[in-house]
């Protein structure tokens, strides 16, 4: 019923497994912010370490 959502990577849709290091690019939390897991849920954007590696060949 109350399932853990899985967290997706934003470019090639990988699953980031609990523990692993990932990159968020979201805007700084309001002062009084409890719930950062929601708050990345809601406006962040999760990257996988490989595709952080690529995005910074990139630039």
């Amino acid at each position: 019923m109350f399932g853990k959502k899985s967290t997706m990577c934003t470019t090639c849709g990988k699953e980031i497994a609990v523990h692993e290091r990932s990159w968020v690019y979201m805007q700084y939390p309001p002062s009084g912010m409890t719930n950062i897991q929601k708050y990345i849920e809601l406006s962040g954007e999760v990257y996988c370490t490989s595709c952080v590696g690529k995005l910074e060949e990139r630039k």
